[in-house]
């Protein structure tokens, strides 16, 4: 997944936006797969099979060629559906844990922390696709941006003055950590 990929329509830069992509990548390639297993679809394939075996030397190599290409298409279409159910899978486990850097405050962050953390030791360690380190780092990038997007929003006026200055100390820490 590119760059332009990783930010959700909605334009969510915090791991939920991840989750969306991912949601919406399975969705579509999902769509995709069961179109190709259509009967006409696989009626199509079997008449060019077909063809390879009463076609001359040229036509049929041109169908040969057309045959192993689209298989390598189907096979890479199948592979990224597989990647995509398996990273919402995953990405899916967090959600109860990002649930507070979007409406929680300084304190359900910080208590939140560390079974955030725990959880996605265990994505890095079971997970099939999403373990890479590419993919690690953007998730803690993306929940590094969405912690600092609620303590923005605390610090600019959500909070009444009396408790700004802890909330703001309080963010602050939760940065640093």
């Amino acid at each position: 997944m590119n760059q332009k990929e990783q930010v959700s329509d909605s334009g969510d830069v915090g791991p939920r936006g991840e989750l969306e992509v991912w949601r919406s990548k399975m969705q579509k390639l999902t769509s995709i797969t069961e179109q190709l297993k259509r009967p006409d679809c696989k009626q199509v394939i079997s008449v060019l099979s077909a063809l390879t075996k009463v076609s001359a030397d040229a036509s049929k190599q041109n169908i040969v060629n057309l045959l192993r290409r689209w298989k390598q298409i189907d096979v890479n279409i199948t592979e990224q559906a597989n990647e995509a159910k398996d990273n919402v899978k995953y990405l899916y486990t967090l959600e109860r844990f990002i649930d507070p850097l979007y409406t929680g405050n300084a304190e359900t962050i910080t208590d939140t922390l560390p079974a955030l953390m725990n959880s996605i030791k265990m994505i890095h360690t079971i997970a099939r696709y999403y373990n890479t380190p590419g993919r690690m780092t953007s998730l803690f990038a993306k929940i590094t941006e969405q912690m600092i997007v609620n303590c923005k929003q605390h610090i600019t006026g959500k909070l009444n003055k009396q408790r700004h200055h802890h909330h703001r100390f309080c963010c602050y820490h939760i940065i640093c950590i």
